[in-house]
C-alpha cells in the first residue's frame, strides 16, 4: 500500500512539473529599435518653451556616413526654432550611442542623451558621467504592447535617463528627466524632458514611412567666378559626399526636404572648418527644390564680385558654440530665399 502511494505521489508530482514553465527574461537588442534604410523617416509633433518650438521636425535615414547609420533631425514646418542636426550611431564595445556632425540643442535628446548597452532587459540599470551633462543614470522599462497617443507602440521600451550635476551654464537646459519610448522596428515614438525648472519638451511620433531619393545639384565658386575644384559637399563636415569638378559643380543624393549642406576645402576625407586662403567653410540649410543651386564661398554682400539678398537665420561667431575647436564665424543663410548674382 506504501509504495502504491509513493508510486502516485510520483506519477502527481511529474505532472505537475511537467506543465510548470520557467518564464526566460526577455532580452532586447536595441538595433531592432532603430531602423536605419535611407529614406525612412518620422515626424514628429514638438513643443517646448525655449526657441518658442511648435512645429514638425522630422528623423530622416541617409546613406550611412563611415559604416555608420546616419540620420537628418530637422524642423519642416511650424513656429519657433529648431536648429537642424546630423546624427548617426555607432557601436562600442556594447555600447549603442548617437553622434551628431551638427547638433542642436533639442536634438541632444536623440543624440547624446542617448547611451544604451546595446541589450537590455526589463529593470536594466547603467549610469555614467558626461563632461557637459553631468552625471546621467538609465532606467529600463518594458511595457509589452501599448499605445502611445494614437500610436501602437509595439514591443515597447521605456528608458529614463535622469540628470544631475550638470555644467551650471546648461542646467536650466539639460538638468531633468528625460523619458523615451521606443516601438520595435518603429524608433523612437516619443520623448519628452522634464527640466528641473519645470520647462517641459516634448516630441510624440505623428507619421512614419519612406521617402524617395532627391538630387541636389548645383555650382561652387571660390568669388562668384573661380570654380571651387576639389572642394567638398556634405551635410556634415566629418565625411564628403560630394567633390566639385573643375567645371565647379557637383552632385549628391539625399533623402526627405530639407538638409544643412556644408561645403568647403577638404581634407583627409573632411570638410576643412579652417580659414585658408581668405576661404571659410560655409553651411547653409537647404530646402526642395535642391536643383542648381549656386554657392560661393564668399557671401557676403557687400562682396565686389557676390551679391547675396536673403535672410541670415542665424549668425554663429563661434565655432566653439557648436563643439568645435576652431573660432571661426559661419553664417546660416536659408537657400530658398537666396538670389545671387555676379
Amino acid at each position: 500500500m506504501e509504495l502504491k502511494k509513493a508510486y502516485l505521489f510520483s506519477m502527481i508530482f511529474l505532472i505537475i512539473s511537467s506543465q510548470l514553465v520557467i518564464a526566460e527574461e526577455q532580452v532586447f537588442d536595441i538595433l531592432d529599435y532603430f531602423p536605419s534604410k535611407p529614406g525612412y523617416y518620422i515626424k514628429y509633433k514638438t513643443s517646448d518653451y525655449y526657441s518658442r518650438l511648435d512645429g514638425i521636425i522630422e528623423l530622416v535615414a541617409q546613406h550611412k556616413v563611415a559604416e555608420s547609420p546616419t540620420f537628418t533631425l530637422y524642423q519642416s514646418s511650424g513656429k519657433g526654432y529648431f536648429r537642424n542636426s546630423f546624427l548617426m550611431y555607432k557601436i562600442e564595445g556594447n555600447i549603442v550611442r548617437f553622434r551628431g556632425g551638427t547638433i542642436g540643442n533639442q536634438a541632444h535628446f536623440w543624440g547624446s542623451f542617448f547611451y544604451v548597452p546595446r541589450y537590455i532587459t526589463d529593470g536594466s540599470t547603467w549610469s555614467r558621467r558626461s563632461g557637459d551633462f553631468g552625471n546621467m543614470v538609465y532606467k529600463v522599462e518594458a511595457l509589452g504592447t501599448i499605445k502611445i497617443g494614437d500610436v501602437t507602440c509595439v514591443e515597447c521600451i521605456k528608458i529614463s535617463i535622469t540628470t544631475s550635476n550638470t555644467l551650471p551654464e546648461i542646467a536650466d537646459y539639460f538638468e531633468g528627466v528625460e523619458t523615451m519610448y521606443l516601438s520595435k522596428g518603429v524608433g523612437i515614438v516619443k520623448v519628452t524632458f522634464k527640466r528641473k525648472n519645470g520647462r517641459v519638451f516634448t516630441a510624440e511620433m505623428i507619421e512614419n514611412g519612406y521617402y524617395s531619393p532627391s538630387k541636389i545639384t548645383g555650382k561652387i565658386t571660390l568669388d562668384g567666378k573661380v570654380p571651387a575644384w576639389g572642394y567638398g559637399v556634405a551635410p556634415t563636415p566629418i565625411d564628403i559626399w560630394a567633390f566639385v569638378d573643375y567645371k565647379g559643380e557637383f552632385s549628391m543624393e539625399i533623402y526627405g526636404d530639407w538638409i544643412v549642406l556644408f561645403f568647403g576645402q577638404a581634407k583627409n576625407g573632411n570638410i576643412e572648418l579652417k580659414i585658408a586662403n581668405n576661404d571659410i567653410a560655409n553651411m547653409i540649410e537647404v530646402s526642395k527644390p535642391f536643383t542648381n543651386l549656386y554657392l560661393s564661398m564668399f557671401m557676403n554682400p557687400n562682396d565686389r564680385n557676390v551679391k547675396a539678398v536673403g535672410r541670415i537665420v542665424e549668425k554663429i561667431d563661434n565655432w566653439r558654440n557648436l563643439g568645435y575647436n576652431e573660432g571661426y564665424g559661419v553664417i546660416f543663410v536659408k537657400i530658398s530665399e537666396i538670389i545671387m548674382t555676379t
